[in-house]
């Protein structure tokens, strides 16, 4: 594509996109998300902490650190040349080097500081993973009480057209957009 989040960018970008992504991996990232009257300073400092606290255990894991920092970017390089299509979910197998790194800094003589920044690590990341939890739970109900009153609807009523009217952008963006009516073979589904 020319134009469009699925256009290749293959410029300074990729940098940016790296950070985003490095952000997004490192947890209070994604607490700015839900808590916007924090202080940026506050998801700032936690977020360079991480940083701090990944670059320490790549240096006590060594070669393993080295290995699970370099399994991060690789698995990375397919989404950094698309800057306007950026998604947690991409970060699932990056996510494993982080693992790696932390795993190996744990086994190393250095296991002490390790253990204390695996602590400070779920206490800045346990909270974010809650609230993106939460906000998704919350999202698949609201989903499901869409998709299946209107399925209801079209059993009581089997060959009508159905136009949905009154659907706010959370519906939208929740239920509709995803086309889960013809998981149930209805294809008589329209917005007015």
């Amino acid at each position: 594509a020319a134009a469009g989040p699925y256009a290749i960018q293959l410029n300074s970008r990729i940098f940016s996109t790296v950070k985003t992504y490095v952000e997004m991996a490192l947890g209070p990232e994604r607490l700015g998300h839900f808590h916007w009257t924090w202080p940026t300073w506050l998801i700032t400092s936690g977020t360079i902490l991480m940083c701090l606290g990944v670059i320490a255990a790549i240096v006590a894991a060594r070669r393993a650190g080295v290995f699970g920092a370099g399994w991060f970017l690789l698995l990375l390089v397919p989404f950094l040349p698309l800057p306007d299509h950026i998604f947690e979910f991409y970060l699932t197998g990056p996510a494993i080097g982080l693992a790696i790194v932390l795993a190996a800094a744990l086994a190393s003589r250095w296991r002490i500081p390790a253990i204390a920044f695996g602590a400070l690590y779920l206490l800045l990341a346990i909270p974010s993973a809650w609230q993106v939890t939460t906000w998704y739970y919350e999202r698949s109900l609201l989903s499901r009480d869409l998709v299946l009153g209107v399925v209801n609807y079209e059993r009581a009523h089997p060959g009508k057209t159905i136009l949905l009217t009154g659907m706010d952008i959370d519906q939208f963006n929740a239920a509709f957009v995803n086309i889960p009516f013809e998981l149930y073979g209805m294809k008589n589904v329209w917005l007015a």
